[in-house]
């Protein structure tokens, strides 16, 4: 037995009293001192377990003798079906998921799993779930859902997997997928706490209409390890804040001052702030108050506050919270002052984003450019060098990290390139759209086709070519990588018979796909996928559905409307930029070409020209562009005319609307 469960050795000594009985020869007096020590057994166990500490509850809820999701499958169920992949990268035997029978009615069932013996615990990951785990698990509701199945969960994990590799997949983003969406399921769902619940681990298949803890379980916000540190500064004489803007635990850590507007009984109307717009209000109410005495007047506050104001803004955009509420005035606050910041470290960040001196980035710079590179120096060195860069006031330091913390970003960026080009100058020469339904390439690794890059390069190709796309990779006998749909077609139903036929390992889902096939089988692969997608090719899978906010006439674009919409920012989760209906405005077919595809043109109506810029519109012919055309886009200042524009998202001609 461990040491850590010493309090449960009176009670192993009693059952060993009473195996050793039943070992014995039958008899009266055997049977009358196992029936005298069995109930000295449950009195002892009642007296024990009703009077644990907090640790000795925490050790029982962790007990490596509890039942796990498949002790409870195999009594509770019949008829259980497992069903393994995330459709999109792997499995992962963290989480268990499936379908069975309970009191003559099918049910999905999804829970944690934890290991036995050290080689099941190291394949379960000791329950910690990967993203993919997560995944799985929504698959399997989506698919109750859609069968009307109610929903039974099993939470018993000591958190997600935090491992790089976990982080970089996505872990953080497919609890909070989780979270929403298990709050949209109109099936039932009842969740148990079978031993200890931890964290988001446990909320990514906890959002249930009913939760249920079974005896000496835990539900918490953060494991007790997690506030040893706390109780040992409080013990110590430490004044200590803890900042937070999860859902709380049941019980919270005593001894140090909580600031979380998720508290039971806080009367704090926002709830949705992030975790820096937490600590901006916490320093706001420490400036405010106690600024004087440190020599600062209320203008000097204020400073500090918008200056504070910058990083809370990258924070709240990176952190995908919506942009409501106070949300919206931190970052738009935020994201104002960052056009001249002050910070050495902020001046090196923006300039390596592309955002030019002087300029407010966007909360698509942030999302996109800024925040990618703050992220990367954790994911791939640590996070130190990201924070130094934030705090150092040494301009030639705040240089050398950035320009440090850019060639970690982009080192991934350009393999995805180098993969991106490869692929396009075949397809230059192999390409044929009337013939192609669906682009099959493989590389190896020595011309820098790495499977790490594999799925964005496809995805990238497939805005190209405007068809599914399979890139892989040739390595170890093998030829394996990942492939991304395009439109609507469902990439896994179709590839799925040829991928049996050729005996590939694949998983995935409509969108995206992993696979890998025998490098011999590779070519015949090929052939029967790319025929399987011409015999089903069907164009209208290919389009994308745009649905507009509002109708707009061209003598309603002006300087007041995009003032108006102007208060509407800043645009991200939760405030999505507006979409208009413009119909029948006239182009003439002239256009300068801007990037890759895109073309700035005028369009008119009644006597209104209307400059516009589209992305997309140079793939129009030349020959069919002069006439009328129904547009969906948004309306902005556009800061290259000095004068409000159109970006257009999509056109059609007018007559065939």
């Amino acid at each position: 037995m461990s040491s850590d469960h010493r309090f449960e050795e009176p009670l192993e000594r009693l059952r060993a009293r009473i195996d050793g009985l039943r070992e014995s020869p039958g008899s009266p007096a055997r049977d009358k001192a196992i029936r005298k020590i069995s109930d000295r057994l449950v009195k002892l166990s009642g007296e024990i377990y009703a009077n644990l500490t907090p640790w000795q509850k925490t050790l029982v809820a962790r007990h490596p003798a509890r039942p796990f999701t498949l002790d409870y499958v195999r009594v509770l169920l019949r008829d259980f079906v497992e069903l393994r992949g995330d459709r999109a990268f792997a499995d992962d035997p963290a989480i268990v998921a499936g379908f069975g029978v309970l009191g003559g009615r099918t049910v999905a069932v999804v829970g944690h799993q934890k290991g036995r013996d050290t080689k099941e615990k190291v394949r379960r990951n000791f329950g910690m779930p990967r993203p993919e785990g997560y995944r799985k698990a929504l698959r399997v509701m989506k698919l109750a859902e859609k069968f009307h199945r109610p929903v039974l969960t099993f939470i018993d994990t000591p958190g997600a997997y935090p491992g790089v590799e976990s982080e970089e997949r996505g872990v953080s983003e497919a609890i909070a997928v989780n979270l929403l969406e298990m709050a949209r399921l109109k099936v039932p769902l009842v969740a148990t706490v079978t031993g200890e619940g931890g964290s988001g681990g446990a909320l990514g298949i906890g959002v249930t209409d009913t939760i249920l803890m079974l005896e000496h379980s835990v539900y918490s916000v953060i494991s007790p390890e997690g506030c040893a540190p706390i109780r040992e500064a409080v013990e110590r004489g430490a004044f200590v804040i803890v900042t937070d803007h999860h859902l709380p635990p049941e019980e919270l850590p005593t001894g140090a001052v909580l600031l979380n507007p998720r508290l039971p009984g806080c009367s704090y109307p926002f709830k949705e702030l992030a975790g820096a717009g937490i600590a901006w209000k916490l320093s706001e109410a420490l400036l405010t108050a106690d600024g004087a005495r440190v020599g600062l007047d209320g203008k000097a506050v204020r400073s500090w506050m918008a200056s504070l104001a910058k990083v809370a803004a990258l924070s709240t955009v990176a952190d995908m919270v919506p942009l409501t509420g106070e949300n919206r005035i931190l970052v738009s606050w935020g994201l104002a002052g960052l056009a001249e910041p002050r910070s050495a470290g902020l001046t090196a960040l923006l300039s390596r984003s592309s955002v030019r001196a002087g300029k407010s980035p966007s909360v698509h710079d942030v999302a996109f450019r800024i925040a990618p590179r703050l992220n990367a120096s954790g994911r791939i060195d640590h996070a130190f060098r990201a924070l130094e860069l934030l705090t150092t006031s040494d301009a030639g330091r705040a240089e050398r990290l950035a320009d440090e913390i850019e060639a970690a970003n982009t080192e991934r960026r350009r393999m995805q390139e180098r993969v991106v080009a490869a692929a396009l100058e075949r397809l230059e020469k192999t390409f044929d759209p009337v013939r192609d339904a669906l682009v099959v390439e493989a590389g190896t690794p020595e011309e820098g086709w790495h499977r790490g890059v594999l799925g964005i390069a496809a995805s990238k190709v497939a805005q190209t070519v405007f068809r599914p796309v399979l890139l892989l990779s040739r390595e170890d006998g093998r030829v394996g990588g990942s492939g991304r749909t395009w439109g609507r077609t469902p990439l896994h139903e179709r590839i799925a018979p040829v991928a049996r036929r050729h005996e590939a390992e694949f998983g995935g889902h409509h969108a995206a796909i992993g696979l890998s096939v025998a490098a011999s089988a590779f070519a015949d692969f090929r052939g029967d996928a790319q025929a399987a997608f011409a015999e089903s090719r069907d164009e209208e899978e290919w389009s994308v559905v745009l649905e507009a906010d509002a109708p707009l006439r061209a003598s309603e674009v002006t300087t007041e409307l995009v003032e108006g919409l102007g208060r509407l920012e800043p645009h991200g989760m939760g405030n999505p930029r507006p979409l208009f209906l413009l119909r029948s405005l006239s182009w003439n077919g002239r256009g300068r070409p801007v990037g890759d595809q895109g073309l700035r043109i005028v369009l008119e109506d009644e006597g209104v020209r209307l400059d516009a810029v589209g992305w997309t519109l140079g793939r129009i012919p030349a020959t069919g562009r002069a006439g009328r055309w129904d547009v969906l886009a948004n309306v902005a200042h556009d800061a290259f005319l000095g004068r409000p524009a159109l970006t257009v998202l999509d056109a059609v001609p007018a007559e065939a609307a």
